[in-house]
């Protein structure tokens, strides 16, 4: 927990790419309490949905206004920065996430607080999200690639690279409420040195020349060229690899067999490991080997032939590694445009394009 505190302190007190701005006034709700917060006071905003976003805020409290038994500040108190500004006030009784006696010598009398809830985005200064810079960026008038520059304004702001494919494309994860398990606010998707997409969760994004826009499940898509439906499939599909977190595979040692212990003397938790080499070679000498018969001759494969589309038929029961498992009804397309209909069980009817789909046939 402290490790965690410390990361959103210093998320939300060292970098205004990764803080929100209030933009007059704004007011934070929880179903337990309500506290209202001042111009300019920084939060850590994520999750946006429904006009608003889960904000995290980092202040001061005098220490008659905790509730240290209950973890929360009382109605009337007054949030401050570590300078003594005011930052706001608590008009109902709030939770806090947690709480602690100031270390500072001249907050003594202080406990240092982390409150969450919603607020909505209008309350927020739009200059303060990650694609503000990229709508400054398309201001005026540019020549040439447009490449280069853009990728160099996304370093300095923290955003990170990614490869889709055919695709270049960079996102910007906020990881100040979750380091572990970020954020995801927005992604820019290059097709070759041209933009081509802006995939995005957050507040608006204004900028005239655009192709069109469309509202998607991971967000608002924004087209600087004219996307086809292939392409939506693709970073539809490939964008739920993105934003799901990978579980590690558990560790596994294929040499080590029970057989090492079976013979093992009393008083003695381990003996000598048998060696490898010299077990295969006993049972390859007692192993009869098969050889097939009437085997055919296949055509050639290239690299671009997707080997998973002359096993999968109508009927099929499928896995997939996000929607668990489905029936396929229908099948479209042929080569790397081939599609499967599948009726998942708990997320419903989906297409899929079988080369990004890493569907795995279990019936």
């Amino acid at each position: 927990m402290k490790l965690v505190v410390s990361v959103i302190i210093a998320c939300l007190c060292a970098s205004s790419v990764k803080a929100q701005l209030v933009r007059r006034h704004a007011t934070l709700t929880n179903e337990e309490g309500v506290l209202t917060l001042t111009d300019s006071v920084r939060v850590s905003a994520s999750n946006f949905k429904n006009g608003s976003y889960t904000a995290i805020v980092h202040a001061w409290v005098h220490r008659d206004f905790i509730n240290g038994l209950e973890q929360r500040v009382m109605a009337e108190a007054v949030l401050f920065n570590e300078k003594k500004d005011t930052l706001g006030r608590v008009q109902e009784s709030y939770p806090l996430d947690s709480l602690w006696p100031s270390s500072s010598h001249r907050m003594s009398k202080y406990y240092e607080v982390v409150a969450s809830g919603k607020v909505q985005g209008k309350e927020l200064e739009r200059r303060s999200f990650p694609t503000q810079m990229v709508e400054r960026f398309f201001e005026g008038k540019r020549g040439g690639s447009l490449r280069d520059p853009l990728v160099d304004a996304f370093k300095k702001q923290g955003w990170e690279r990614r490869n889709f494919g055919e695709y270049e494309s960079w996102g910007y994860l906020n990881r100040s409420s979750n380091p572990g398990l970020p954020d995801f606010q927005a992604l820019f998707i290059f097709r070759g040195s041209m933009p081509y997409c802006l995939v995005n969760k957050g507040d608006d994004f204004e900028y005239e020349k655009l192709k069109g826009s469309e509202q998607r499940t991971h967000g608002m898509y924004y087209f600087f060229q004219r996307p086809n439906d292939r392409f939506l499939e693709e970073i539809d599909n490939q964008y739920l690899h993105y934003i799901t977190p990978k579980v590690p595979e558990p560790s596994i040692n294929r040499f080590v067999d029970k057989s090492i212990f079976e013979d093992a003397p009393k008083g003695i938790r381990f003996q000598k490991p048998i060696q490898r080499k010299k077990m295969e070679r006993d049972i390859s000498k007692n192993k009869e080997i098969m050889v097939p018969k009437n085997l055919k001759k296949i055509s050639q494969v290239t690299p671009k032939m997707n080997l998973f589309d002359g096993d999968l038929i109508i009927g099929n029961i499928v896995e997939h590694n996000r929607f668990g498992t489905g029936n396929v009804i229908g099948i479209e397309g042929k080569g790397p445009d081939k599609k499967a209909e599948i009726q998942f069980a708990t997320a419903g009817k989906k297409k899929l394009l079988l080369q990004f789909a890493k569907l795995k046939v279990i019936g």
